[in-house]
């Protein structure tokens, strides 16, 4: 991994979870017990993603405090890519990130999380057993049978276990989701996750919800307007409904 450009306001921290020590950037705003927003990483990226770097740092100087986490065999972090990654293990290291921020890191005020693609899927699925107050998620699958397709025509499928396609789907479809003041960004020409992925998501969560689809969007977001318009509105999302 490449070495981290870090300001003068963010720190590398390390937090435990299952043996295995894992890696974060911490961007703190310098005020008394702010809000924090953790972040969390697609299926092969790793904490330096752009967007997500970008988004720290654009709520660090708006007052919250940020910490993006690599996941367990990404990045920094301590583990087996191929036999670690599930669904369920990601969902353990953002708890470990949730309790190392309230517990070492001593901040218990408000909560938030953002993910994109899988993390996304991660971050929705631990809200639903540890509720947080605000959250942001970009392209998020509600299962993986079309990232499992993208995967095979890659020939990646081999890059993960037998224990990650077990882990299907994500969410059960056309049930009410108990979570609210969400934000779902979505591209509406999304290669690897269709766009109905986001329409169904919008439509079982409750109000207070917003979805935001990008024309001709794709999965990776890149294109720099849309990009510009996914920083603006996520922190005015998180100001709104965190602050």
């Amino acid at each position: 991994m490449a070495q981290e450009d870090l300001r003068e306001n963010e720190k590398i921290v390390h937090f435990h979870v299952d043996g295995l020590l894992l890696q974060g950037t911490f961007h703190d705003p310098g005020a008394a017990n702010p809000p924090v927003i953790i972040g969390c990483h697609g299926l092969f990226a790793d904490r330096q993603s752009p967007k997500q770097t970008a988004l720290a740092r654009a709520l660090c100087k708006n007052g919250a405090a940020f910490l993006r986490i690599d996941h367990r065999g990404c990045g920094g972090s301590q583990g087996n890519f191929k036999q670690e990654t599930t669904l369920t293990n990601r969902c353990r290291d953002l708890m470990a990130a949730m309790d190392f921020v309230k517990n070492k890191i001593g901040l218990k005020k408000r909560m938030g999380l953002f993910g994109s693609s899988m993390g996304g899927a991660v971050c929705l699925k631990t809200a639903l057993q540890n509720p947080v107050d605000c959250m942001v998620v970009n392209a998020a699958p509600m299962d993986f049978s079309s990232v499992i397709d993208v995967l095979k025509e890659a020939n990646q499928d081999q890059l993960l276990s037998k224990a990650f396609y077990e882990e299907n789907p994500v969410l059960a479809k056309d049930e009410e989701l108990p979570i609210s003041n969400i934000l779902i960004f979505h591209g509406n020409q999304d290669e690897t996750v269709p766009v109905a992925h986001a329409l169904a998501l919008h439509a079982m969560c409750q109000e207070p919800k917003k979805l935001r689809l990008f024309k001709n969007g794709d999965h990776r977001m890149s294109s720099s307007r849309d990009q510009g318009v996914f920083i603006e509105e996520s922190v005015d999302w998180y100001r709104e409904h965190l602050f």
